[in-house]
């Protein structure tokens, strides 16, 4: 009768949280209290949810090569990936860097990135994973693939992959070189090699300005036609959100903005933009952050179909808010089924960086009943935490992924001080 009755305390107790626990709160049956710290070191960059709710997680190890970690639903490592849960791979001789992940339909893995040569220039780099973690020996040289564009020294980095429906890989990036760079996009076939119907031999650049061009993220829309955003004319100076569309074959879509390509100012500073979203009328989302004074703030734009800004969104399609820090970083976005949009990344308080995510309405206003008056700030550890991803579950239950700890490489050792970290939050 005992047990019975501790069973029936913690039952209640369970449906009272789940009763009254507010959006935006911490799933207690998610790792501890919410939260997933690996023993793993390295720096998370991005995840994704498999079909049957397990969680891969992808960056770069403490020995600077690809690293994928799987977890199961409750947060725990998948023990039927890799070695314990945990995969990595060198593809180069000096460092590689995984940014972006893209799930096919059959189970494999797509990962992308980058990977250092010995005269340190970056190029595209890619590798396919069966669905247990080994590398898939049909694709490229035994599961990997690297890309040159031969423009000399300069960097060429993969920070956005996508799968098409015919199972051709869109792969969106930058080249820099010196002072100058451009959107770069190489498309594959599901074998690896480069789609030669796609750009020239496969690949494409794409110049908004004489100054740097960074694209970040890759939609692929129902039509065929792929838009790719990111940010244009410079880091460090003035900057502006940068978004092209194309055709399938990679001309630029002239029904698109100016000639394929729309630039948006916020601020006349700094406005970068590091991730977009596709609704499901077709509209488009794109997030990151403008400088306001000497810090800065997310920001997020809408537009319409043909690139022009929707006008019912914040205010003329924009809309900015700080995150409760004294600087803000929006790196990922994420849609809900009932249209509210989630915006994560990290906000300063005091000297660290800690977990931050909102949630906006569809009109861009800020979601009050998400965490506190729509947003939401979790410190970790009490060194740097800094979250880079967001996915959504099919119960709508919102996770994170990123790293905890030092956040990046201590210089007296040249290694990681930081672990693969998980967050799952409550959406209702």
């Amino acid at each position: 009768m005992k047990r019975f009755n501790l069973l029936l305390t913690i039952l209640f107790t369970l449906n009272a949280f789940n009763l009254f626990a507010q959006a935006g709160t911490l799933d207690p049956s998610f790792g501890k209290n919410g939260l997933v710290k690996t023993s793993f070191i390295g720096f998370a960059s991005t995840c994704a949810i498999q079909p049957d709710g397990k969680i891969v997680v992808a960056g770069r190890s403490e020995a600077k090569e690809f690293a994928l970690a799987r977890f199961d639903p409750d947060g725990s490592l998948d023990e039927t990936f890799g070695s314990g849960g945990i995969v990595t791979t060198k593809v180069g001789s000096v460092e590689d860097h995984l940014f972006s992940i893209a799930l096919q339909s059959d189970g494999k893995i797509v990962a992308a990135g980058y990977s250092q040569n010995p005269n340190f220039v970056h190029d595209f780099a890619l590798a396919r994973y069966d669905s247990d973690g080994s590398l898939d020996s049909t694709f490229g040289n035994n599961g990997l693939v690297v890309t040159e564009f031969n423009m000399g020294f300069g960097d060429y980095v993969i920070r956005s992959v996508a799968i098409q429906s015919d199972g051709k890989i869109v792969a969106a990036g930058s080249v820099k070189y010196e002072k100058s760079g451009q959107f770069a996009m190489t498309r594959y076939n599901e074998d690896g090699s480069l789609d030669n119907h796609f750009g020239t031999s496969g690949k494409l650049l794409t110049d908004f300005t004489s100054g740097l061009d960074w694209a970040r993220a890759v939609l692929l829309l129902p039509d065929g036609k792929i838009i790719v955003g990111g940010s244009s004319d410079g880091m460090f100076t003035n900057a502006n959100f940068a978004i092209a569309q194309y055709r399938s074959n990679g001309n630029l879509d002239n029904s698109f903005g100016a000639n394929g390509k729309v630039m948006t100012d916020f601020t006349n500073t700094k406005d970068l933009s590091t991730s977009l979203a596709l609704q499901p009328d077709g509209k488009i989302i794109a997030v990151g952050q403008t400088w306001v004074g000497m810090t800065m703030d997310v920001a997020l734009v809408r537009y319409n179909k043909d690139g022009s800004l929707e006008n019912r969104f914040g205010t003329g399609g924009k809309c900015s808010s700080p995150s409760g820090g004294s600087s803000d970083l929006a790196l990922d976005v994420a849609l809900q089924a009932d249209g509210k949009i989630i915006v994560v990344g990290h906000t300063r308080i005091d000297t660290n960086w800690n977990f931050a995510i909102s949630r906006y309405n569809q009109d861009g206003s800020l979601d009050v009943s998400f965490g506190r008056n729509g947003q939401i700030i979790t410190d970790i550890n009490a060194n740097n935490d800094m979250l880079l991803s967001v996915a959504i579950q099919a119960d709508g239950k919102i996770v994170v992924a990123g790293t905890s700890g030092m956040g990046g490489i201590n210089g007296s050792n040249g290694k990681y001080n930081s672990v693969f970290t998980l967050a799952r939050y409550l959406s209702k």
